[in-house]
């Protein structure tokens, strides 16, 4: 096993960062008849259960709490949400103008002042089993699997098991699926296609990932060649564009319009980018893996650190316009391999201008979290950040900086010998100046930074974990 694809393992107890589907694996049919499966979520990383950590807490163990705080960083003001010591926080989001933080058995809301809300906000309508079928936004759907959801909420992937195929030279047999399309407004469905190997077992594999129109998902089987597929949904029309389901393979669509980027071959080099919308393709000069910034203006490459390293190396980074196809930039240091989980990016727009942010680590010239700006000779040096957020407008970039580490700790799930201690601290790119708002958070990785889109409030989750 490649050392990226054992970054796809996830080693924590709870699944806080990627979240844990683990519907797709380990099954063993009881027939070969036709059965509607669950396919993985939309961006879900699947992973193998890990192995139950200690409950008991280790002698002078320091308790560490599931902990959400909101920051408004124009004041520096941070808020405690919630915090939990004996069980994990599920996928903390911001819903428009306010705070989402899934427990167990119910969820809260807040407004960004920090102050309570009498009922969470409304989340995307998801599916559940029901009976002979699912439910989707208090619909029936008959002979459906739960699957991944488009964003319009036309429609949704769902998998139909066929029978079991032999793979290798031992006659091992998995399942085989093929790959169906139910429209959420009329309850028509449509197969996409067929014959679709699994693995037996996988780990860190991706779901279908749709375009942000709902007119295109791109997929892979999990097993056998690992094909993957891009259909039309409107026409039913599918074609191959290359293989590999690790989640480092996974297609890159563009924020806006039909764009999509991937690599033809499994953990290949060559990136492509399709304009779907044109009916044009044509090679990237930066290679894969790439991603998108968030407004859709540049492309990157490396989109994380495939070697990570805990000092200086001789990585770099390069950025492309994606209107004109140059690159405009190539950069000391790498994003860090936890955006493969957290889909953070490592590369904004300077406000309304054509200009770029970015944040990479293991910088020659930086001994911690380096931030570039467009046209700055030099960047910033924030010494021992572990990894940086880019707030959506590049106006601000929280790192989270190592301080030490905390021994032996225990928490909902976990118990460990010893844990990273982090500081988190907002670096203004306007102006300059920097100002801590967390202090003492202790993580197996960095905890989760996540920006509001206006850029004001930053959320800070911890413990958070995953890794080799």
């Amino acid at each position: 096993m490649t050392q990226l694809a054992r970054l796809t393992v996830v080693v924590a107890a709870f699944c806080l960062i990627a979240g844990c589907d683990r519907a797709d694996r380990n099954a063993v049919p009881a027939t070969p008849a036709p059965t509607a499966t669950s396919t993985p979520a939309e961006g879900i990383a699947t992973a193998s259960p890990t192995p139950r950590l200690p409950a008991t807490p280790l002698p002078g163990s320091t308790a560490v709490a599931a902990t959400v705080v909101l920051v408004d960083a124009r004041t520096g003001v941070a808020t405690t949400l919630y915090t939990d010591s004996d069980r994990p926080i599920g996928p903390v989001a911001f819903i428009e103008d306010s705070v989402r933080v899934p427990l167990a058995d119910r969820s809260l809301g807040f407004r960004l002042d920090g102050s309570p809300m009498t009922s969470p906000p409304a989340v995307t309508p998801t599916c559940r089993t029901s009976g002979s079928g699912v439910e989707v936004a208090g619909k029936q759907f008959s002979g459906v699997a739960c699957g991944s959801i488009s964003p319009d909420l036309r429609w949704m992937t769902y998998m139909v098991q066929t029978g079991e195929v032999a793979v290798g030279t031992t006659g091992y047999r998995v399942l085989q699926h093929d790959m169906w399309l139910v429209d959420l407004q009329s309850g028509a469905t449509r197969r996409l296609q067929a014959g679709l190997v699994h693995c037996g077992g996988c780990d860190g594999r991706y779901g279908p990932r749709w375009s942000p129109s709902s007119k295109y998902v791109a997929y892979a089987e999990f097993g056998g060649e690992r094909r993957r597929f891009l259909s039309d949904v409107g026409t039913g029309t599918t074609r191959p564009i290359g293989s590999g389901n690790e989640i480092h393979d996974a297609p890159e669509w563009a924020p806006r319009g039909d764009l999509l980027a991937y690599s033809t071959t499994a953990n290949g080099k060559v990136a492509r980018l399709e304009e779907l919308a044109a009916g044009s393709s044509r090679e990237l000069p930066i290679a894969w893996p790439v991603r998108f910034d968030a407004s859709g203006l540049f492309l990157y490459s490396p989109a994380w650190a495939t070697a990570p390293k805990s000092g200086p190396s001789t990585v770099s980074t390069s950025i492309m316009r994606v209107d004109t196809g140059k690159v405009v930039a190539t950069l000391g240091g790498a994003p860090p391999a936890e955006l493969l989980w957290t889909g953070g990016s490592a590369v904004a727009r300077y406000g309304n201008s054509e200009g770029y942010v970015a944040v990479l680590q293991q910088a020659t010239s930086c001994a911690g979290t380096a931030i570039y700006g467009e046209g700055v000779p030099q960047p910033t040096c924030v010494k021992d950040g572990a990894q940086g957020q880019i707030s959506p407008d590049g106006f601000r970039v929280a790192v989270a900086r190592a301080t030490g580490a905390a021994g032996p700790a225990h928490g909902p799930g976990f118990s460990s010998t010893s844990l990273p201690r982090y500081d988190i601290e907002v670096v203004n790119m306007v102006g300059g100046g920097s100002r801590t708002v967390v202090t003492g958070a202790i993580s197996f990785i960095p905890p989760l930074m996540l920006w509001n889109p206006a850029g004001t409030h930053l959320l800070i989750v911890w413990p958070q974990a995953g890794g080799l």
